[in-house]
């Protein structure tokens, strides 16, 4: 009877741990799908009002142009409501508020605190001539167990696209970030491209003894001069 008891009681905890891990997976893969629907629909909420923008800095009457926030020579984003979009713009179904640069033609909007880009990045008022040579520098800085990675473009320009690998590695890991995060150490090919076709990659080590080896040769190079 004790024995009887026992199995019960052991076969009892089983199934609660089973039914506690399926719980779980299905919560996981239940919000998984769930956020990847609603950064789907901010994709294509970017998308409408990107490809909007051309016929309506063709539509607005200049007295307007002001009022709008709209202004073709500067080089920044615009925070527009989903309200102010309705009403400027005739431009619905919008839920959350968006950033247009008027001379770039790029549009984002927030996901999870990270800028979600329209995938087509284009221009159409921009020169015919697109080749260029582009350059970028980068600055790497150790903050606690990882690293700070700085891309800065020498046009100091906003739309290219970011992309980073380990050297050696097939796949490029696009972040389309200019700062942003490593945790592992080694060697790293980092590239800046634009919409043309255009690009520059750099290799580039990201790793605690480089600091380190730097320090110590300054060290040692003091002690020459004081000791010498």
């Amino acid at each position: 009877m004790k024995e009887e008891k026992a199995i019960t009681l052991v076969s009892l905890i089983i199934t609660v741990v089973l039914m506690l891990i399926i719980i779980t997976v299905t919560y996981n893969v239940g919000n998984n799908l769930t956020q990847s629907v609603e950064l789907q629909e901010i994709y294509t909420q970017v998308d409408i009002i990107q490809a909007s923008l051309a016929n309506i800095i063709q539509d607005t009457n200049e007295d307007k142009l002001n009022e709008y926030k709209i202004n073709e020579n500067e080089d920044k984003f615009v925070e527009y409501t989903p309200k102010e979009l309705e009403k400027n713009f005739d431009i619905t179904g919008i839920t959350q508020n968006a950033w247009i640069n008027w001379k770039t033609r790029q549009v984002y909007m927030l996901y999870n605190n990270e800028q979600i880009y329209s995938i087509a990045n284009y221009v159409e008022n921009e020169e015919t001539n697109t080749e260029k040579t582009i350059d970028f520098n980068i600055e790497v800085t150790r903050q606690d167990d990882r690293y700070h990675i700085k891309i800065t473009p020498n046009d100091n320009q906003t739309n290219y696209d970011i992309a980073y690998k380990k050297n050696g590695a097939t796949n490029w890991v696009l972040i389309n970030k200019y700062e942003f995060d490593l945790v592992e150490e080694g060697d790293y090919e980092f590239k800046i491209n634009d919409k043309f076709g255009n690009e520059a990659t750099k290799l580039q080590t990201v790793a605690y003894i480089q600091d380190k080896i730097k320090n110590d040769l300054i060290l040692w190079y003091d002690g020459i001069n004081k000791y010498r």
